[in-house]
């Protein structure tokens, strides 16, 4: 039986990423992906929003923002992907919050970074677990990992965070991985990885990662039978035909290694200046690359 069924679906942003969109905006939205055959968002959610003023308070007015808008885009039949979406690759500062001093990578060497960590990620889960249409947990995005301290450190917090995880939830985990680190961080070869994660996640655009290192994470991900989904990818460009043209290419690449799920990078409201976006904020219109998305599920 397959663990995570065919589907083409979204990234879902929001302008800061505090997604206080109004109630008409997500029905606007969500309604837009139903007609176009579109069932699937991922929303990502930074540390610094869930916890910006410290590690024993929660935003508890944007956890209910979250759950509002997944019963919102429930209503239209849509699931939706969860990703703690903080500390990814280089950018180790991404997403933390400022009583956080440090870089992601004190999240694996310290004890206590790691705790707080892990009851950022159970609170979520907790203040969540009613949600009906959340289908999976993305625990982590892009871990980057570049000495074998680091390998190691890392490895330590994945299994201590899904351990303390596991009791509290069905939906299954994953783990965000970027394409260029999947095989150099050796990643690809931690056998425990294949019980971590329930199925595996990479993110892959064309302009920064070649298709030998998507082969290398098909390959290894289904000689341990797991499933396969491409939680990022698109095209940073201005120019509709351009962004239609590859996002057309690299769906058609998806498809023809059957990989299970994809989700673009992105539809929403970040900046007028952010060019993966599929929706253009001068016309509130979706760029021509969006359908090419709900093509790929029409077929």
């Amino acid at each position: 039986m397959t663990l995570i069924d065919v589907r083409y679906g979204l990234n879902y942003s929001s302008a800061h990423w505090d997604y206080a969109e109004t109630d008409s905006v997500l029905a606007a939205d969500f309604g837009l992906f139903q007609r176009n055959h579109i069932s699937l968002i991922c929303l990502w959610l930074h540390w610094s929003r869930i916890q910006p003023s410290s590690s024993s308070s929660y935003d508890k007015v944007y956890l209910e923002k979250i759950a509002n808008l997944c019963s919102i885009a429930a209503q239209y039949g849509i699931l939706a992907d969860i990703d703690f979406h903080s500390g990814s690759g280089s950018y180790k500062r991404y997403g933390l919050p400022p009583w956080f001093s440090g870089t992601f990578d004190e999240v694996a060497t310290s004890s206590t970074s790691k705790t707080e960590w892990i009851n950022m990620e159970k609170h979520v889960i907790q203040y969540l677990s009613s949600v009906p249409n959340i289908r999976s947990w993305q625990l982590f995005n892009e871990p980057w990992a570049d000495t074998s301290s680091l390998q190691t450190s890392y490895r330590t917090l994945f299994v201590e965070t899904t351990n303390a995880l596991r009791t509290l939830t069905s939906k299954p985990f994953t783990i965000r991985f970027g394409a260029s680190s999947f095989t150099t961080h050796k990643w690809k070869d931690w056998a425990q990885l294949y019980q971590i994660c329930d199925f595996m996640a990479l993110n892959w655009y064309p302009k920064y990662h070649t298709i030998a290192s998507l082969d290398a994470w098909i390959t290894a991900s289904r000689n341990h039978g797991k499933d396969t989904v491409t939680t990022e990818y698109g095209e940073d460009t201005a120019e509709d035909g351009a962004q239609t043209q590859s996002l057309a290419e690299q769906i058609s690449l998806f498809k023809a290694r059957k990989i299970n799920t994809t989700l673009v990078c992105q539809y929403g409201r970040l900046s007028a200046g952010h060019y993966f976006d599929l929706l253009n904020l001068s016309t509130g219109q979706p760029r021509p690359a969006f359908y090419e998305v709900a093509k790929a599920n029409a077929q």
